[in-house]
């Protein structure tokens, strides 16, 4: 079944600074990262499941997916969506959700 996708507002601040940092070295470089993230926070719309659960988190209905060096933190919500919490690098640590 098809999921909704939501970003929330720290998620999508998220991912505005990581195309800003990106783009003081380059710019083609800043789009072609953030393009790809967003390409793939899609895929739990049709694979919910897709994402291993947070080791930090440890709950059932927050998942991850690894882009490159980063972490897209998603959570399946009772309503049947699926909200983007966070996009991190994944040397940085994740903001509490």
């Amino acid at each position: 079944m098809a999921q909704e996708i939501i970003w929330t507002e720290r998620a999508s601040d998220d991912l505005h600074n990581i195309f800003d940092y990106l783009s003081t070295f380059s710019d083609s470089r800043a789009e072609l990262v953030v393009g790809e993230i967003i390409d793939r926070a899609f895929l739990p719309e049709k694979f919910p499941q897709l994402g291993r659960i947070v080791p930090e988190i440890n709950v059932q209905s927050i998942r991850e997916l690894v882009i490159l060096q980063y972490r897209i933190v998603y959570t399946l919500t009772a309503h049947g969506f699926v909200e983007i919490l966070a996009v991190r690098h994944s040397a940085r640590p994740l903001p509490e959700l």
